[in-house]
């Protein structure tokens, strides 16, 4: 390019060629016209590689392909990254529903273990408030039965026997009366 130019003009001011210097350290750089190639319609594969092609119309493919190719790997990307968040939101909701459920079935089983306790201490109680009145049952009968003859001493412990065996009667009513409270079975009404 510009070498030849200056050669150029040093001919055409009449400088003689032998006095021109050549400068063999120039690189050789084909110039090669698209427009030439394609009006005598020469093959691509006969240009020498390294060529420099001016009015290069390039394929859709040559000239968009890297941006198609980062655009393609960037949305790729973000897609997946967006289904990584989805998933750890999926898990922390999971972990989070799964927490809950722990919290209410502990809360659960303290009222069950309560409950089971009150109970317990209520069988307790009731086992004693049952057994006083029975034995006093199973006492005068056995007294009754051996005083048979005597008709006053046996009347007294059979009226004993029927106070005994009511208190005992209102002891298990009230315990099924709690029952049924507790099973819904039965409302108390305010009076």
């Amino acid at each position: 390019g510009r070498i030849a130019g200056r050669m150029a003009l040093q001919i055409i001011s009449g400088t003689p060629c032998s006095m021109i210097p050549i400068d063999f350290n120039s690189p050789n750089r084909y110039m090669i016209d698209q427009k030439v190639v394609d009006k005598f319609n020469i093959d691509m594969a006969l240009i020498p590689k390294g060529a420099h092609i001016v009015n290069y119309k390039p394929s859709f493919w040559e000239e968009y392909g890297t941006v198609i190719l980062v655009t393609s790997a960037i949305a790729a990307a973000l897609i997946l990254l967006i289904i990584i968040i989805q998933r750890m939101l999926m898990q922390k909701r999971q972990s989070t529903i799964l927490q809950k459920k722990n919290e209410e079935l502990a809360f659960a089983v303290a009222q069950a273990d309560r409950a089971n306790a009150a109970k317990s201490q209520f069988l307790s109680r009731m086992s004693h408030e049952i057994r006083t009145p029975l034995n006093a049952v199973v006492g005068l009968t056995t007294i009754a039965k051996q005083n048979i003859s005597d008709a006053v001493k046996t009347d007294e412990y059979l009226d004993k026997i029927e106070i005994s065996s009511r208190m005992l009667l209102n002891i298990i009513n009230d315990i099924l009366d709690m029952s049924a409270i507790e099973n819904n079975r039965l409302k108390i009404a305010n009076v």
